[in-house]
């Protein structure tokens, strides 16, 4: 399973407020599940600079039990966050960035290209000649990982989830 994103560090908490950027959503990051042992439970912070935004994925992901709206100005919000990010802590967590977008192109094209055209085969009625590419980028709503295929013209948007099982 593809885990595309940053681990998020204490030091990025400053660089967020010095961008605006005041408001993390956190939730269950499902992504990184198979990568620990049980006892650690990866979350996903998004961050937002706009309050509304930030309430609407909050809202799309009230369901989880470790959804919240985080406001890294409020003190008593900075320290929990603070506290989740020490050594020992039983949260990993991730930041739905990635370091090298150049990089995670080319890990999608070498390990998924076989995945995205069994999925248009099956699952579309775009017959796609030799010549002819498909452009998949990817796309995060709400914590969600979407690839978007483009092909003369038409676009897909499609759960990454959906591809790595095609």
């Amino acid at each position: 399973m593809l885990q595309p994103f940053e681990r998020f560090q204490a030091g990025y908490i400053d660089r967020l407020i010095g961008l605006g950027k005041r408001y993390i959503i956190s939730q269950t990051y499902t992504r990184a599940r198979g990568h620990f042992d049980g006892q650690e439970m990866p979350i996903l912070f998004s961050d937002y600079d706009d309050a509304g935004q930030a309430k609407i994925h909050y809202k799309a992901v009230i369901g989880d039990r470790f959804a919240s709206l985080i406001q890294l100005t409020n003190p008593r919000h900075r320290a929990q966050v603070e506290k989740m990010l020490k050594p020992g802590s039983r949260y990993h967590v991730y930041w739905n960035t990635v370091k090298s977008a150049a990089a995670l192109k080319r890990k999608i094209d070498q390990e998924y290209s076989a995945h995205i055209r069994r999925y248009i085969f099956n699952n579309t009625s775009w017959r796609i000649d030799a010549h002819q590419t498909v452009r998949p980028s990817l796309e995060v709503t709400f914590g969600e990982l979407f690839m978007i295929l483009r092909w003369s013209g038409q676009t897909l948007r499609v759960k990454f989830a959906e591809i790595e099982s095609a």
